[in-house]
């Protein structure tokens, strides 16, 4: 009988400890939402027809991939014509630095007087302001045939496309959305915890994530000072981890697993 009993009472230990070995680990595990990590609208910096559009609705591309483009002519254009004044400009201050130069010279042979010295050097100063003006112009239109292409600022997933090609877009006065992006190397994990919860982690703490059958590690780039729920107490929680080659779409359902 006392036999039994022994072994009753530790059958019911051993239960207990696999309950109490449970309920801690569902305790550590948060439910969350997957969120995207970097999210941009794209614009042209200029006005313009659409010439070109390699960008679908879900489709991934690469860092620096031209993904639109503007008609480029009057642009490429306005290149040619900057480079063209530059050139004018530069052998225009070289002259005016040779003529400096021999002014100076002949000055100091005396044969040549304080207003020459002068004007000589007026001109030399007026020789390099128009160069560099010509090098400001070259370097607008420059920026002016980049702005009129868009191109993915970091490894991304196209979420919406608004625009067609023979398109006009004026961009002045406000930019228009052409493209909407999202980072596809990496995303966030929001989940809820409460305040006794959040005070034992800390940012740039490494916990898991799980979502879409795969498990990532990750870190935690947020903890909520003010509740997002105030009825139950609960504060937020955000969790970054990679997943450059896996499908991850906003609004999934994932778990963080707490430490």
């Amino acid at each position: 009988m006392v036999c039994s009993r022994n072994i009753f009472l530790q059958s019911l230990i051993v239960g207990v400890s696999l309950l109490l070995s449970l309920n801690t680990v569902l305790a550590a595990n948060i439910d969350a939402t997957v969120n995207w990590s970097q999210r941009v609208e794209m614009s042209t910096g200029v006005s313009g027809m659409v010439a070109e559009v390699n960008a679908k609705t879900g489709e991934r591309v690469e860092k620096g991939q031209l993904l639109l483009a503007l008609d480029a002519t009057r642009y490429q254009a306005a290149v040619l014509q900057a480079r063209a004044a530059q050139r004018t400009a530069r052998y225009a201050l070289a002259e005016a630095k040779r003529e400096w130069e021999r002014a100076q010279e002949l000055y100091d042979r005396t044969v040549l007087s304080d207003r020459d010295l002068q004007l000589a050097e007026n001109a030399y100063v007026a020789a390099q302001a128009s160069q560099a003006k010509a090098d400001a112009a070259l370097a607008n239109a420059d920026k002016d045939l980049a702005d009129s292409m868009i191109r993915a600022p970091f490894a991304a997933v196209v979420i919406a496309r608004q625009v067609e090609v023979g398109q006009t877009v004026v961009s002045q006065l406000q930019a228009v959305p052409m493209l909407t992006l999202a980072a596809s190397d990496a995303y966030i994990a929001r989940g809820r915890l409460t305040v006794s919860d959040l005070s034992a982690l800390r940012i740039g703490e490494a916990v898991d994530v799980s979502t879409g059958g795969q498990r990532y590690r990750g870190e935690i780039v947020e903890l909520g000072m003010e509740p997002v729920d105030a009825q139950q107490g609960l504060y937020a929680v955000a969790v970054r981890f990679p997943a450059a080659t896996d499908v991850v779409r906003f609004g999934q359902h994932a778990v963080i697993h707490l430490p």
